[in-house]
C-alpha cells in the first residue's frame, strides 16, 4: 500500500481517471445500446486537460502520501523519554526509554496467536520522526519467532536499519482514564 501511495502522483491519478473514462467511452461505443459516448469523451478531454494543468504546478508532482500529509498534517507526538548511551566491547548502544504515557503501537497477532507482527509501520515511523531518527521501511515479526527464546517475546528487530540494528521493545500499557489496555513502545535501542 505504501508503494502505491508513493507511485501515484496527482497528475498520474488524473491520467488514470482519464483512462477509466476512455474505457467507459469504448464500452459504450461497443455495446451500442443507445448510450451516448459524448459524456465519457468529454470527461476524457477534461481529465487530460486537468493533467496538463496539474503538471504545471508543484502540487502535481506530490505523491498521494505527500498530498495526504499536506492536506491533513499528522499530529506531532509529545514523547516523554530519556536517552542513554553506552559501550560494550566493540558495540555502541543508544537507548530511548519512554515514560507514561508511552506511545501506542498497533500489532497484529500471528496465525497461532502466540506472537505479534508489526505490519503497520506508520505509528513507529511517527515515533522515530519525533526522535529525529530514520524511518523503517518494512514491518517485522517478534524476534522470538526466529530465536524461539521467550526472552525475545516483546522485541522487534531491524538489522537493515540505516544507523545499525534497531530494536523496539513493546509493553502492555493501561489508560486509567478510559480503562483500556494497549500495546506501546517502552524502549528503542540502536546498536552500531
Amino acid at each position: 500500500m505504501n508503494q502505491v501511495l508513493e507511485f501515484l502522483t496527482l497528475s498520474r491519478f488524473v491520467l488514470i481517471l482519464g483512462g477509466l473514462f476512455l474505457f467507459w467511452a469504448a464500452r459504450n461505443l461497443i455495446s451500442q445500446k443507445g448510450k451516448s459516448i459524448l459524456t465519457p469523451l468529454f470527461l476524457v478531454v477534461l481529465a487530460v486537460a486537468g493533467s496538463i494543468i496539474v503538471d504545471r504546478y508543484p502540487a502535481g508532482h506530490y505523491n498521494l502520501r505527500q498530498l495526504k500529509n499536506y492536506l491533513f498534517p499528522p499530529k506531532t507526538l509529545v514523547l516523554n523519554y530519556e536517552t542513554r548511551e553506552w559501550k560494550s566491547d566493540f558495540i555502541r548502544y543508544r537507548s530511548y526509554t519512554f515514560f507514561d504515557p508511552k506511545p501506542k503501537l498497533t500489532l497484529t497477532p500471528t496465525e497461532g496467536g502466540k506472537y505479534f507482527v508489526l505490519e503497520n509501520i506508520d505509528q513507529l515511523n511517527a515515533i522515530l520522526r519525533s526522535l529525529n531518527l530514520p524511518e523503517v521501511t518494512h514491518g517485522t515479526q517478534e524476534l522470538a519467532v526466529t530465536t524461539k527464546s521467550t526472552l525475545d517475546v516483546t522485541k522487534f528487530q531491524w538489522k537493515d536499519y540505516p544507523l545499525g540494528t534497531l530494536t523496539v521493545i513493546r509493553d502492555l500499557c493501561r489508560d486509567k482514564k478510559a480503562l483500556t489496555s494497549y500495546h506501546c513502545v517502552s524502549r528503542i535501542i540502536i546498536s552500531y
